[in-house]
């Protein structure tokens, strides 16, 4: 009986110690196959990645919530009974309407006078100046309205310039916390240069478009054709004007004789020596 004992006492210490072993070394195993932690990389921690890009790119306000963005331009060619009166009351109108004009070229080419204006007016009342410079009109050629809805390419650059936003301040953030070499410095100082010059160039965008759909463009063209010209000149005027060109023809021809002296002196040399030989002859004979 007491031999039976020690043997049972004998079995349950190898059991216990078995167990043990296998569990240290499966505890072992594990630790050895646990992946060792990589160094800080300052690129994967500010920059999302290509599928958090896509999914913001995907995300959109509410359609009920979007405003339209359009941009409207017109282009107007008529003839006027006066350039000059038609101008002056197409500048009034252009100002009580809270526009300006941002180019004016005008010509005369004979009985024929034209001005090419190019106005700048408040959306909203683009319709309005445009029956108001009709009223001017002797004849229409030309009108013309085109509405470019930009609505995609507004909202497509405000989504991208907020994701470059939070990646030029996820940089700012490793660059303060986790940069710990000079090259990591270096590195995420330059990246953020990079965002910066991209997120500057998506808000000159924007302001270029908002500055497009506040204000429409008109390309107008008048012009008269009554053989009148630009200016109706008096007989006095017309006379002096006659002075003044004969005057300006007498000193073309002077300086135009200077600028032959040499051959000029040679002639009165020939005159005189052919003169002086006729004389010769006729004493002679």
């Amino acid at each position: 009986m007491k031999k039976l004992n020690i043997l049972l006492l004998a079995l349950l210490f190898f059991s216990c110690s078995s167990e043990s072993m296998s569990g240290s070394d499966y505890a072992m195993t594990e630790k050895s196959m646990a992946p060792e932690a990589s160094e800080m990389d300052y690129r994967q921690e500010a920059e999302p990645t290509s599928y958090s890009n896509d999914q913001s790119q995907n995300e959109s306000p509410e359609e009920s919530n979007i405003e339209r963005k359009i941009i409207r331009t017109a282009k107007l060619r008529m003839q006027v009974e006066n350039v000059e009166k038609s101008t002056a009351a197409i500048q009034k109108q252009i100002k009580q309407k809270g526009g300006f004009t941002s180019s004016v070229n005008l010509s005369s080419r004979g009985n024929y006078v034209n001005n090419s204006i190019t106005i700048r007016i408040p959306n909203e009342k683009l319709d309005s100046l445009l029956d108001a410079i009709c009223l001017e009109a002797k004849h229409i050629d030309q009108k013309s309205i085109n509405a470019q809805d930009i609505t995609e390419e507004f909202v497509d650059i405000q989504i991208r310039l907020k994701t470059k936003k939070e990646v030029r301040d996820r940089y700012v953030e490793v660059l303060r916390k986790k940069a710990s070499t000079v090259e990591d410095i270096l590195n995420a100082e330059e990246r953020i240069r990079i965002v910066q010059e991209e997120i500057e160039s998506k808000e000159g965008r924007l302001r270029y478009l908002r500055n497009q759909v506040s204000l429409s463009t008109i390309q107008l063209n008048i012009y008269q054709n009554d053989g009148k010209g630009l200016v109706t000149k008096s007989y006095g005027s017309k006379l002096g004007q006659a002075f003044a060109n004969g005057w300006g023809n007498i000193k073309g021809f002077i300086i135009a004789m200077v600028n032959i002296w040499p051959f000029l002196i040679m002639l009165g040399i020939l005159f005189y020596l052919g003169r002086k030989w006729n004389i010769f002859r006729r004493k002679k004979s």
